[in-house]
């Protein structure tokens, strides 16, 4: 049903992937045993963080990053069972029904087509794109790439996963966003009314963005973006616009910036398997959730000062690997992803304060 769409919108490869990737196979393996979250709702990045360094070409560091990275994790919940249909919408959001939420996914892969699945649920859950700071997106177009390149048992696990994950957490902004106005995103961006310092709490990003959400004038000027004659393209000046918003802010808040470029890129993953009507709806939710980030975290606004000459592909991918710090890594994909689709140095350059900046 959605072969022309994927013939559209296949994503860009960075690196050439080995032709046996089974190393990730084994890395999903490992953390299987792991739960979504881990030190006090802080989410686990571990398969994100492998399957971009699969695509950064470093699949030779896999092995060696989660040496250090899965003693932090907590072990998974026990197993729970398959949620009914009438009881689905109920649950979203009701974080203690993430077992029940993964039975039921696990269940329907067992059913259906992986593809289909990802085209039912994506359109349900991104209304909730804020969900875990944007992580059970994230985690599930990570888990989809992956399902695309290969399917396994390992990969059908980690794409149930990442479903239940953003189910079970599933968090809405105030109001349904409607581009509908004459800017463009960094236009539009700028003119988004910032949550006043005062008010300003320290905590998770999910959190502070629903705060954001509800200031005076932020629905109209979330809808004063204007409509996207191609999501692809819309994406791209997203993208863009929100790594300028990560190099202005980065001494400030730079762990919420980053979100703002790889959410957007995130969505650009599940493209594919999404109908066209539904991924102008996704589009709609996920700026919504930039524009919250920019309001809720923003100190400073981007400027056009003199800029240095960016680091190679090679090295960009180097230093995130040599930081270590799962944010490093997943930007740096996301930002030489969408560099490769329309070349922009503050994605180069994004990456690069990211790679140097967030170490573990």
């Amino acid at each position: 049903m959605f072969y022309h769409t994927l013939m559209a919108h296949q994503p860009p490869r960075l690196a050439q992937t080995p032709a046996d990737t089974s190393i990730l196979d084994e890395a999903l393996a490992r953390l299987s045993s792991t739960g979504p979250e881990f030190a006090g709702r802080l989410s686990n990045h571990g398969p994100m963080a492998c399957e971009a360094l699969l695509h950064l070409g470093r699949a030779d560091a896999i092995n060696h990053w989660l040496d250090a990275y899965v003693p932090r994790l907590e072990e998974a919940p026990g197993p729970g069972r398959p949620l009914a249909p009438q009881e689905w919408q109920g649950a979203l959001g009701a974080a203690h029904r993430y077992p029940d939420w993964q039975a039921l996914f696990e269940l329907e892969l067992s059913e259906r087509p992986w593809t289909a699945l990802v085209a039912d649920w994506v359109p349900r859950l991104v209304p909730g794109s804020v969900a875990a700071g944007t992580h059970g997106l994230i985690r599930t177009a990570h888990a989809t790439r992956a399902m695309a390149q290969a399917e396994t048992l390992e990969r059908r696990r980690e794409l149930a996963t990442g479903l239940a994950y953003w189910a079970s957490q599933y968090q809405a902004l105030e109001g349904t966003p409607a581009p509908s106005g004459a800017f463009m995103a960094d236009q539009a961006l700028d003119k988004i009314p910032a949550l006043p310092f005062n008010e300003r709490e320290p905590g998770l990003i999910s959190d502070q963005v629903v705060r954001a959400s509800r200031v005076e004038g932020f629905g109209a000027s979330v809808d004063a973006l204007v409509p996207p004659a191609s999501v692809d393209g819309a994406l791209s000046e997203l993208t863009s616009a929100m790594a300028g918003w990560y190099l202005a802010n980065c001494e400030h808040d730079p762990i919420a910036f980053v979100h703002g470029v790889t959410a957007p890129g995130a969505l650009r993953l599940l493209l594919p398997y999404l109908p066209a009507r539904a991924a102008q709806a996704a589009f709609a939710y996920v700026w919504q959730a930039c524009a919250a980030i920019r309001s809720a975290f923003s100190v400073e606004r981007p400027s056009p000062g003199a800029r240095t000459e960016p680091p190679s592909i090679e090295e960009l991918a180097a230093d995130a690997v040599e930081t270590g710090g799962a944010h490093a890594i997943k930007m740096t994909e996301a930002c030489l992803r969408e560099n490769s689709l329309r070349a922009d140095s503050s994605y180069l350059l994004a990456a690069a304060d990211a790679g140097r900046r967030l170490a573990w």
